[in-house]
């Protein structure tokens, strides 16, 4: 068996947190949490099968609908009505 074919599939934390954009630190504590990616470890070193990662993070995928209109006042009401008490009360 050759070394290389042991490890085929299977990438360093830091190679994967650089390849989607994240820490280390903010994948490690994804990993931590639990439904996160498990973690393989090589004598100290953190490692991920890419395929059961791929798996974890097609899990995580949701349909962002989108934002619902806001009740009330639209923002910045209250400041126009303000500003025109504030243009009444000038002599």
């Amino acid at each position: 068996m050759h070394i290389g074919s042991l490890l085929n599939g299977i990438e360093p934390l830091p190679a994967v947190a650089k390849a989607i954009g994240v820490t280390s630190s903010t994948l490690k504590r994804w990993c931590d949490k639990p439904g996160g990616p498990p973690l393989i470890y090589v004598g100290r070193k953190p490692h991920l099968d890419l395929a059961k990662f791929r798996q974890w993070l097609e899990s995580r995928e949701r349909v962002v609908s989108p934002p619902t209109p806001r009740r009330g006042r639209p923002p910045g009401a209250k400041d126009k009505q303000l500003r025109a008490r504030h243009a009444a009360e000038r002599p």
